[in-house]
């Protein structure tokens, strides 16, 4: 009897016990290594300790004495799949089927790599799942269930076209076995080979022509190819076939809505409404195409449409009053939110939203009250301390306004607070009598605000331009919505970077005093790819007439930022100081070129005068004038552009030409 079986016999605690027996059974075979209960006992032992890996090199071990012994190979098989080793079983049970093939070892053997597969598969372990599922099929390729496993953790880890010859060859062997085709479908739009796809679609539907799925992924791929004709008749036929299905009209929708065809979106949605005249959310996407097409009274419609159904739907009215505020009819909006609150009292965003339609329309002390509100709902946001802090400075009390913005700083600030406090202690000097009070500070408070609201915008831009680009970046079919929102975002920039500029402008002492330098490349060590700082730099460069250093400054900027005008337009400046003359001539132009979209932008005059004069010097007014006129026609209403063409023309003699262009109406 084993030292093992004995100690079980005794009794005991069995984990201590087997703990215990390791070393016994270590010593035993020491002594006799051809003991097979003892090596079996030990591997026993490891593996109801939960010791596997142990139990396995144990195992391996014993075979340098014990070669192709079966009783000690069929027993490690069985141990191993007992406890859930199945990676380990599946190698034991390789080695007696070799010594025994037979059918009820090769099963096993089978089950074994299939549920170590599995086990991987579960884990994520993608890579060798697949792995142990392709041993298992090499065993018995009749498992129909195992070539989609495989080929989905092929596709986990992106070998495509491996995942693409499993799935082959599953549909050669089954081919009826739907599911090998959806992963062969999701394959091919990762690949995004969507010839390739279509005609998998299409095979797929001729088996399979009630598939809705399939029906509109065909769709979506004639998208992806460019067949708009062809994905809208496969829009009506799906419609035809499938009667008041949502899910083709939700589909076709999306399709108009990343047209921005929101009359034709607003046509489906309606011929859905007609087919469940109860689903009243339609109305809200209804109301929501209006919006698209900036028609606010049309969307108020299908709102108060709705609400008279679900009067106290919370965010219908919001929709409601947005679009008085698209409006400026702010004392609308103002009814709404107040509709809202007597509804919701707690809604800290309708008590916001509030104080600011009545501060629209000059109820500043009802919009105070509004705020206030928003601060008890709010206690530890600065924000609405800081919507206080305006009223009271509109009011001209700027000791309750100072003392609002210093709430707000309590509570975390913004670049905003920071800067209203600056700007408020700059241009007040502090009066003995509010100094004592503690009301109003003086320069040393403004230097120290300064520095606050300047890294705040700085930050605050580098956490949207982050969100932009995520934004941007997303692989979506939803690529203009996405635009549109990033592009929502990006206005959302101007506040910090406005407040970076002017603080950089009124530092104190003085712009070009090294604290402001020492501040800003501090900064730009944090934050290494902000173009603000770089471009703060590089004017102060220019205003020191440190001409190396803004050169250097100026062409970071624009690896950064590459769309920059005042990047180009000084970068030029500083090429034609030094005589490069045909480079800065090129500098111009990009900038004229980048300033097309910003015709308010104080650098697109000079981008313009800049180009005339240089192109003048090195006689390349001709030139200049042939791109100006492609750019003329692709940009017919930029006024800017079309006056600077004009003189070009003059400058040439060209007069005729210039009398056309002055002539022209749009």
């Amino acid at each position: 009897q084993s030292l093992f079986a004995k100690a079980l016999a005794e009794g005991g605690s069995q984990s201590d016990q087997f703990r215990d027996d390791i070393p016994l059974l270590q010593q035993t075979i020491r002594g006799n290594p051809r003991n097979i209960n003892a090596w079996k006992s030990l591997c026993e032992a490891y593996a109801k300790n939960n010791q596997l890996d142990s139990a396995q090199i144990t195992a391996e071990k014993s075979m340098r004495y014990l070669p192709d012994n079966r009783a000690l190979i069929t027993f490690y098989a069985e141990l191993f799949w007992n406890h859930d080793a199945y990676e380990s079983a599946a190698k034991w049970f390789e080695r007696l089927y070799r010594l025994e093939p037979s059918d009820v070892n090769k099963n096993f053997l089978v089950l074994s790599y299939r549920n170590a597969g599995a086990q991987e598969y579960k884990a994520k372990q993608w890579k060798k799942a697949a792995s142990l599922f392709g041993q298992s099929l090499q065993h018995d390729s009749t498992q129909q269930d195992l070539y989609p496993a495989l080929a989905s953790a092929l596709a986990q880890v992106k070998e495509y076209d491996k995942a693409l010859r499993v799935v082959e060859e599953g549909l050669r062997r089954f081919p009826g076995k739907k599911e090998l085709r959806h992963i062969q479908q999701y394959i091919l739009i990762q690949k995004k080979d969507y010839r390739s796809l279509e005609i998998v679609y299409k095979e797929y539907l001729r088996e399979h022509p009630e598939d809705l799925d399939a029906g509109l992924g065909i769709a979506q791929v004639y998208l992806a190819l460019g067949k708009g004709t062809e994905a809208q008749l496969q829009f009506q036929k799906l419609r035809k076939q499938f009667p008041g299905d949502p899910k083709v009209y939700h589909a076709e929708a999306e399709y108009w809505h990343n047209l921005l065809r929101f009359d034709k979106e607003r046509e489906i949605f309606r011929e859905l409404f007609h087919w469940h005249p109860d689903a009243d959310t339609l109305s809200l996407k209804i109301a929501a195409t209006f919006e698209e097409e900036k028609k606010w009274d049309s969307a108020r419609a299908s709102y108060k449409g709705f609400l008279e159904k679900h009067p106290h739907d919370l965010g219908v009215l919001f929709s409601l009053a947005s679009t008085y505020e698209n409006e400026s009819m702010f004392d609308s909006a103002l009814t709404v939110y107040e509709r809202i609150l007597s509804d919701h009292p707690t809604n800290a965003l309708a008590a916001r939203r509030a104080g600011d339609a009545a501060k629209q329309v000059n109820q500043k002390e009802k919009a105070l009250v509004f705020y206030e509100n928003w601060a008890q709902l709010e206690p530890q946001s600065p924000d609405p301390f800081i919507a206080q802090a305006e009223i009271w400075e509109s009011l001209g009390d700027t000791a309750k306004a100072i003392q609002a913005y210093k709430t707000a700083e309590q509570y975390g600030g913004s670049s905003k607070s920071a800067h209203r406090l600056f700007t408020i202690f700059l241009r007040k000097p502090p009066s003995d009598s509010a100094t004592q009070s503690g009301s109003v500070g003086g320069l040393e408070e403004a230097k120290r605000y300064q520095v606050i609201a300047l890294r705040r915008a700085v930050d605050e831009i580098a956490k949207k331009e982050k969100i932009i680009a995520a934004t941007l970046s997303e692989d979506s079919a939803k690529g203009i919505a996405n635009f549109r929102k990033a592009s929502a975002a990006g206005e959302s920039l101007r506040e910090p970077r406005t407040i970076a500029l002017d603080v950089a402008e009124h530092w104190i002492p003085s712009r070009r005093d090294s604290t402001l330098v020492q501040e800003l490349t501090s900064l730009l060590r944090e934050y290494p790819n902000a173009p603000l700082l770089v471009e703060l730099l590089a004017t102060i460069a220019m205003e020191k007439e440190d001409w190396v250093q803004a050169r250097s400054l100026y062409e970071r900027l624009l690896q950064t930022e590459p769309r920059s005008v005042k990047g180009h337009l000084y970068l030029g400046k500083i090429y034609e100081m030094s005589g490069a003359l045909k480079s800065a001539l090129q500098l111009y132009e990009q900038a004229v070129e980048l300033s097309l979209e910003n015709e308010g932008d104080e650098d697109t005059s000079s981008a313009f005068r800049a180009a005339i004069r240089i192109a003048e010097k090195i006689d390349q007014l001709p030139a200049l004038a042939e791109r100006w006129a492609q750019l003329h026609r692709v940009h017919k209403k930029h006024k800017v552009l079309k006056q600077n063409l004009i003189e070009v023309l003059h400058k040439l003699g060209r007069i005729d030409e210039a009398r056309k262009l002055v002539d022209e109406k749009y």
